[in-house]
């Protein structure tokens, strides 16, 4: 990849779509004090941001996001004064967020076809190496590495020490196949399609992940919903196919009762520790609350310079990081997201990849800190970013924006 951005830069930032969940499995192995994984951030960072500046792709940027996203992160600040590494890791993180809403759009939609097909095809490769490592440890193929046991339910990261990063690859498979719906652009046969669909719910199921089954849930029914009719009934019958394949649907219902156990418990009223909620979550939130309660006045406003991943929640992480100036950005942030989603709605070609993409990020606002994970953004940021910027409904060319049309500089033609 080193290699490849030094000689070819647009070849490398492909290929560090391909070799990323590769990457990620050696999150424990580090050379003299520098980890793999971060060395990787930082490397595809800076030639990101070369290759954008190259294109003059920051011009796309929605303004009021940046905007926003950067008054959430205002307290970064003041994690310079507890500890500046810190603060640096966290500015480096910040910064992929205009990167991720102009990357995809720009490799999948003004380059050349066959940059397009190479980039769909290194996101599904690339998922797809993660789902078949949580498949083969499920089935005993491989022996796990990692593995959590929760209500008596045997859970596996794959060879990654966060569940996340597990999700966060089959979410890119499953972004990437509702692109390969709209577009068709490599022009695969249909059972193609439907193994690798199998491939990454199967791998889904088995990490047992409460936000994965109701992105599974939402997924089901925005695809019920938004495609033709046939497409429905090939739809309920394959998840039900799937259902059956677990070893039996009695084993799926069971496995997901249990699962769930302790939210059915508390809504029936046999259970009133609300902090065991969503994987102990709530009692995780009622800390961080607690903490916010005590602070100072002027701590209560901008925040403490804690940028931490342990909140399992966007909105608190900004709240400890900025006080109540960043939340009220973030939640700007998130209601424009909200709403460039809507506006898109009637671009019905695109509808199911525009709101599947919006249904991950704003699940995943409530237990994961995804602004935190650079690739989260860059891949389900940017595929949510390639849905509205996409003309679904007309032959006509992608019209650029007037700032970029001043800039841009003829070196690559743009796509139908």
């Amino acid at each position: 990849m080193i290699v490849l951005f030094l000689t070819k830069l647009e070849e490398g930032i492909i290929f560090g779509i391909l070799i990323k969940p590769i990457i990620d499995t050696s999150w424990d192995v580090s050379f003299g004090g520098i980890r793999v994984v971060e060395a990787f951030t930082v490397l595809y960072l800076i030639f990101a941001l070369q290759y954008c500046y190259k294109n003059k792709l920051f011009a796309l940027n929605d303004k009021m996001l940046t905007l926003f996203w950067v008054i959430a992160h205002f307290g970064i600040i003041f994690q310079f004064l507890q500890s500046p590494p810190e603060a640096i890791k966290s500015i480096m993180k910040m910064v992929y967020l205009p990167i991720s809403f102009v990357l995809l759009p720009y490799l999948l939609l003004y380059s050349e076809v066959e940059t397009q097909k190479k980039v769909i095809k290194y996101v599904l490769i690339g998922a797809l190496f993660s789902a078949l490592i949580s498949i083969f440890q499920f089935i005993g193929f491989i022996p796990y590495e990692f593995e959590h046991m929760t209500k008596g339910l045997q859970r596996s990261n794959g060879f990654y020490h966060d569940m996340v990063t597990s999700r966060i690859n089959i979410m890119q498979g499953l972004l990437g196949l509702v692109y390969l719906k709209v577009t068709n652009i490599l022009n695969v046969k249909p059972w193609v399609i439907w193994a690798l669909l199998l491939i990454f719910v199967f791998s889904g199921y088995t990490l047992f992940s409460k936000a994965l089954i109701g992105m599974f849930l939402v997924g089901l029914i925005l695809l019920i919903t938004t495609l033709k009719q046939e497409t429905k009934n090939y739809a309920i019958g394959f998840f039900i196919f799937i259902a059956f394949l677990v070893t039996n649907f009695e084993t799926v219902v069971n496995s997901t009762s249990t699962l769930f156990l302790t939210e059915l418990e508390y809504q029936d009223g046999n259970f009133d520790n609300s902090g065991q909620l969503f994987s102990g979550r709530g009692s995780v939130w009622e800390e961080y609350l607690a903490m916010y309660s005590s602070l100072s006045t002027i701590e209560k406003t901008f925040g403490m310079g804690i940028n931490s991943g342990n909140t399992h929640n966007e909105f608190l992480r900004v709240l400890m990081l900025t006080g109540i100036l960043g939340l009220i950005g973030y939640t700007l942030f998130v209601f424009r997201i909200i709403y460039l989603a809507i506006t898109n709605f009637h671009r019905k070609k695109v509808l199911l990849l525009t709101t599947f993409s919006l249904s991950m990020l704003i699940i995943d606002i409530l237990g994961v800190v995804w602004g935190l994970y650079p690739f989260y953004l860059v891949i389900i940021l940017g595929f949510f970013s390639v849905a509205i910027n996409y003309e679904s409904d007309s032959e006509e060319e992608f019209e650029l924006d007037e700032d970029y049309e001043e800039s841009y500089d003829g070196e690559y033609e743009v796509a139908n």
